[in-house]
């Protein structure tokens, strides 16, 4: 399976990812287990001119992270997750006119892991204030932390 994971990785569309995305779903941890050194890559799509591929590669990395593997959770932060989905969310409150329809990834991603399948209960409370320290990191301003933090919590 991995090389058809990287290759759809590679492609880079949203539509290769939504693939991947439906493999994830069907598949689950095995596939993960397998692919987790592409985890980077998956993430290295948020940064991509395609609103669709950025869309896309998020849907997949919350996927992922409801799945719960505490070592493809640790890359993901390690991959400076938190700092990119900020940069998204910057980015479509500058696309939108009403910021009530704004999606708050960071905080679609800790509902993932908090709800997700495969971490005790001590681990999901560790990744919330590891992800609550990295949004005020990764924050542009005080109300920017505030606002996403109220949103995790």
């Amino acid at each position: 399976m991995g090389p058809i994971v990287r290759a759809l990785i590679q492609m880079g569309s949203s539509c290769s990812i939504q693939v991947l995305t439906g493999l994830v779903k069907i598949i689950r941890t095995p596939l993960v287990d397998d692919i987790n050194g592409e985890i980077p890559r998956i993430i290295s799509l948020l940064g991509s001119e395609d609103l669709s591929t950025k869309v896309a590669a998020i849907n997949c990395i919350l996927e992922i992270a409801f799945l719960g593997i505490e070592e493809v959770i640790g890359i993901m932060l390690e991959e400076h997750l938190i700092k990119k989905l900020m940069g998204v969310q910057r980015l479509e409150v500058g696309l939108q006119s009403n910021e009530d329809e704004m999606e708050v990834w960071v905080a679609s991603f800790v509902v993932q892991v908090e709800v997700g399948e495969g971490l005790e209960q001590s681990e999901k409370i560790a990744f919330k204030l590891e992800i609550l320290k990295r949004v005020r990191e990764a924050s542009v301003s005080d109300a920017e932390a505030a606002t996403v933090v109220a949103e995790v919590l």
